[in-house]
């Protein structure tokens, strides 16, 4: 309901990214709001914001009210960081037990289900102490950086009674230098840039049946690329790379492995066919590290019996695609007004505007 989905076009009329999207000229924008450039980020759940605060923000788990509660329910520190990488995670589901991503585990639950869940994969088993607020982390995405758009988006968290905690901007430089954005992006970077071909947990039933090859023999032969790799054998750009991966997928030359995690067979001309992974990643770094680029982030709380983190990600926020968000939401806003709020171009699921934590953990 505050920030909107993903998709500003289906965002609420009164929320962030819906707002942004229906009056993005009047907000300055140069180009109407779409999925990726939906005017907004905010944390998908609590521990997204807690992630999110730690990355961007330095702050360390002691320091914040949601981690350190998870530390005075028996959940280290040192798992907790082990937990920013989003690892492949036990969850007990009645009598049964099931693996899946930690940040889809904790996604949309409130703090107090949200620390309980994360003793459940801890395997803590004392009973818990909740925190009394949400805390998420949001921050307008490079692409919807205008006057217009932080104040769209700080107007929607007061109309909301969500208290900004703190806020400031981060610049191009010191994203690139500290690598904010591989870390925020970790699931995805990893693929992409730090970690070799051979060193990735590639589903090898899923890469033949879709291209009709052997994984070991693309590895062999040296066609298998992750997109770091790519870039600098083939002598190509982000730009380049990010052109050639989406006329791949536009093709239907492209398989989904896991969450955040793609392989495209990309034709490079005279340069032959090469399995990329995850070559998207370059192009989207690069609009955070690019000279000029910035974010402005928000810190901000409020009362879950008011808001739950699902209708705050759902309804505020928006989902990921800014054109199912509800007109309302932050992204769907941003997706209809990105002219009037001075965005360059119509918002997107990749340029959706803003991120959001998805857990207090992520936050």
């Amino acid at each position: 309901k505050v920030l909107g989905p993903t998709d500003p076009t289906k965002a609420g009329a009164d929320s962030v990214r819906g707002t942004i999207f229906a009056r993005w000229q009047e907000f300055g924008l140069p180009s109407e709001p779409n999925i990726s450039d939906n005017g907004v980020h905010a944390s998908a759940s609590p521990m997204e914001g807690l992630f999110e605060r730690m990355n961007w923000l330095g702050t360390t788990v002691e320091e914040d009210p949601f981690g350190s509660n998870l530390v005075e329910n028996d959940i280290s520190s040192d798992l907790i960081e082990e937990w920013r990488r989003d690892p492949q995670v036990t969850l007990t589901k009645g009598t049964s037990k099931c693996k899946m991503s930690l940040y889809d585990a904790v996604e949309d639950l409130d703090v107090d289900r949200c620390v309980t869940r994360c003793k459940d994969i801890a395997q803590s088993g004392r009973t818990h102490a909740t925190v009394r607020k949400n805390r998420a982390f949001v921050f307008i995405k490079p692409h919807a950086m205008t006057g217009s758009v932080k104040n769209f988006v700080r107007q929607v968290f007061e109309d909301r009674r969500m208290r900004i905690v703190q806020e400031g901007l981060i610049e191009a430089d010191q994203i690139d230098e500290d690598m904010l954005v591989d870390k925020h992006y970790y699931a995805i970077a990893s693929k992409a840039t730090l970690l070799t071909p051979d060193k990735l947990p590639v589903p090898q039933d899923k890469f033949k049946a879709k291209f009709g090859a052997d994984w070991s023999e693309a590895l062999a032969n040296g066609t298998a690329l992750n997109a770091k790799d790519a870039c600098d054998k083939l002598g190509l750009t982000a730009e380049e790379l990010g052109a050639a991966w989406n006329k791949a997928k536009d093709a239907g030359k492209l398989v989904k492995f896991s969450g955040g995690f793609y392989c495209a067979q990309v034709d490079f001309g005279p340069q032959g066919e090469f399995y990329v992974l995850n070559g998207f990643f370059m192009e989207m770094r690069n609009k955070f590290v690019k000279p000029g680029a910035e974010i402005h982030y928000f810190v901000v709380d409020w009362d879950p019996v008011q808001l739950s983190w699902a209708d705050f990600r759902g309804k505020v926020l928006g989902p990921t695609d800014p054109a199912a968000a509800p007109p309302d939401s932050i992204r769907g806003t941003i997706y209809k007004t990105w002219e009037e709020l001075g965005l360059a171009g119509q918002p997107t699921v990749g340029d959706n505007g803003v991120h959001a934590s998805a857990s207090p953990v992520e936050a």
